[in-house]
């Protein structure tokens, strides 16, 4: 059912007003003549921190509200809890998916390290761990290192695209702009409309100083999303 107040302009209780149901009057409760209305639905957080307060809470109770945390920017940066629950939703119930979770949301490269061989202890082929661990050594003394964990991402699948998109980012930091440019072009022709890799496929030829073709690409990236701020 469902609740509906009608008053006048100026909203009053509107006068001469009648009012027919279809319900059956035994199955409507006593007292102003409407159902009861029933309780709130619980807020996300509150059900999230709800199942993460249980005695023994189980993993996914502590992964889901460590998510939530990260996800919304509920989380506070002095206490760091979304990292807490990550990390013990992990111990608790080891998964390469939790481990990855935990890595990122490590706040120092010794722990991200340290979650990510856990991860690969448990699924070393895991495309999501492969693009975190390409990610850690593209920030390290040897990011060249990168280039082998970028090759055994599975061609045609969605993590090849981010591995593309690693790859040339690796390019442009070596100084290898054309050939960034030049992946990024290969990488976009599974996406060809898609407003991110019109903006990608831009700034990879600004990068590589291919002016008219840039200023044709942001025009066309402009053209899919009107509101791309980056853009304009």
């Amino acid at each position: 059912g469902f609740y509906a107040r009608v008053g006048n302009a100026q909203g009053e209780r509107a006068r001469g007003v009648h009012v027919s149901s279809t319900a059956d009057v035994a199955q409507v409760h006593s007292g102003h003549g409407l159902p009861r209305l029933p309780a709130a639905p619980m807020a996300p957080l509150a059900a999230f921190e709800e199942a993460a307060r249980q005695t023994t809470p189980s993993p996914e109770a502590l992964a889901d509200l460590a998510q939530f945390l990260a996800f919304t920017g509920a989380d506070d940066p002095a206490e760091e809890r979304a990292k807490q629950l990550a990390e013990r939703a992990a111990n608790l119930g080891p998964t390469a998916e939790r481990w990855l979770l935990a890595a990122e949301l490590a706040t120092s490269r010794g722990d991200t390290s340290r979650f990510l061989a856990r991860a690969a202890a448990l699924s070393p082929n895991d495309p999501d761990f492969l693009l975190a661990q390409a990610h850690l050594a593209m920030g390290g003394p040897a990011p060249e290192e990168a280039f082998a964990l970028l090759d055994r991402v599975p061609a045609g699948t969605r993590w090849a695209l981010q591995a593309a998109d690693l790859r040339a980012d690796l390019y442009a930091n070596l100084g290898l702009e054309e050939t960034a440019r030049t992946t990024i072009e290969t990488a976009a022709r599974q996406a060809p409309t898609a407003p991110a890799w019109l903006d990608r496929r831009a700034h990879a030829a600004d990068a590589a100083l291919r002016r008219d073709e840039a200023m044709s690409l942001f025009h066309e990236a402009l053209s899919a999303r009107f509101d791309d701020q980056g853009v304009r």
